[in-house]
């Protein structure tokens, strides 16, 4: 293989990660769903049958449906309490990105003037929640463009002082 082979195929594979790693912010939540769901649902699963064939004696079929289900219910109460708690963290850290990204995004609900939700807004409104968790996904890179330069700014602090 000549060298301009390898630089056509790294040249590709950049190319590739580039429009990989553009995914939406609603991609981004399906994708730790999914992965989060279907790991908890086989790993109770994968107990539930375990426990079923060895302690009660039955086959691992019931047992195992059985605790995928707790699994999958437990991941969605994880997932949902895990994004409704960044959502609140982003509203409070960030409320001028949330404001703007709300106004952008959902134009016919919010203006730039729209106060930023609170705690109590947020966990009143199942609608407005979502829009929020939503944010949360989506100003991700920002926020931590923006917590990657306060601790730069945190660490040439320390450094001017020794």
């Amino acid at each position: 293989m000549s060298e301009d082979e390898n630089v056509r195929g790294l040249a590709g594979l950049k190319s590739f990660w580039g429009l990989v790693g553009h995914i939406p912010s609603r991609g981004v939540f399906l994708a730790q769903f999914f992965g989060t769901s279907t790991l908890n649902s086989f790993l109770f699963g994968s107990i539930g049958g375990l426990l079923g064939q060895t302690v009660l004696g039955t086959g691992p079929t019931l047992p195992f449906l059985a605790g995928s289900w707790v699994g999958f219910s437990v991941s969605c109460v994880y997932v949902w309490k895990r994004d409704t708690d960044n959502a609140v963290v982003l509203c409070r850290r960030y409320p001028r990105l949330v404001r703007h990204y709300l106004a952008s995004e959902f134009p016919l609900e919010f203006d730039d003037d729209s106060a930023v939700p609170t705690k109590e807004a947020l966990l009143a409104s199942l609608r407005l929640r979502s829009r929020v968790i939503s944010a949360t996904y989506a100003l991700q890179p920002l926020t931590a463009e923006i917590t990657q330069k306060r601790m730069e700014s945190i660490k040439d602090q320390y450094a001017s002082e020794e």
